[in-house]
């Protein structure tokens, strides 16, 4: 029984502790001040992204497609297995 007021009173503690932090860290923590991007800078940042995927679509036109004519890849052969139409149960499966 002593063993177990103990451990009651460690979990309580533990308890205690924790809510007070989360106390503190929550209502009594500082609020950082918000800032504001204006919409020319928005705009401005859009626009370098936008480029920068321009150049990415650019340079993958430079691909070399001399692959598509290499004998190896003209010799490939399809081996996929066609997939048969089944019979369709009923239209709702739950109706009885």
């Amino acid at each position: 029984m002593d063993l177990l007021k103990k451990s009651k009173n460690i979990f309580i503690i533990i308890a205690i502790l924790v809510v007070g932090y989360l106390l503190y860290t929550y209502v009594f923590k500082e609020e950082e001040p918000l800032t504001t991007t204006s919409t020319s800078s928005t705009a401005q940042i859009f626009g370098q992204d936008l480029v920068s995927e321009l150049n990415h679509l650019n340079s993958l036109s430079k691909i070399d497609t001399s692959i598509f004519t290499d004998p190896a890849f003209t010799n490939l052969q399809d081996i996929s297995v066609e997939v048969e139409p089944r019979q369709v149960g009923k239209q709702n499966p739950f109706s009885p």
